[in-house]
């Protein structure tokens, strides 16, 4: 017997089907990587056949489901403690523009930022090679003494 979500209808839970997962092509390291002014639009290109398939109404422009979307979007609240940023710059997923356009939108809104960028390291591997530095920076986040901001 199926359990129900814990927060009916807070959740939309779907398993993919094999139908639709053979027509979805995986984006691969070979492939060109997307244009960061494009990404969006190919990332909703790539997911439509799952979502359109599932969902009765658009979650961006349907409520309550817009404004959680809006309010889960980052940078549009302050932020008020220390925020530590990395980004590959070999990422093909999130790609070094978008995030480079978010910490320049933080650091002008007064954000403490620690930004580092990491040259050759992909969207699976960032998280391994910037260790150190979080552990850093949460040290000092934790004595009142974070590091100084890059902005």
């Amino acid at each position: 017997m199926p359990r129900s979500p814990p927060n009916p209808g807070r959740h939309i839970p779907f398993k993919t089907p094999r139908s639709v997962r053979a027509r979805v092509k995986p984006k691969l390291d070979g492939d060109p990587p997307l244009h960061p002014h494009c990404q969006n639009s190919q990332l909703h290109e790539i997911a439509g056949p799952l979502v359109g398939n599932y969902l009765s109404h658009d979650p961006a422009t349907t409520a309550p489901w817009a404004g959680i979307l809006q309010q889960n979007t980052p940078g549009n609240a302050p932020i008020t403690v220390p925020l530590f940023v990395a980004q590959g710059l070999a990422d093909q997923l999130v790609h070094p523009a978008a995030t480079e356009q978010f910490v320049r939108q933080q650091c002008t809104k007064g954000t403490q930022v620690t930004f580092k960028e990491v040259p050759g390291a992909g969207h699976g591997q960032i998280a391994l090679d910037v260790v150190p530095d979080v552990l850093t920076f949460f040290a000092g986040a934790r004595a009142g003494a974070p590091p100084a901001s890059t902005c």
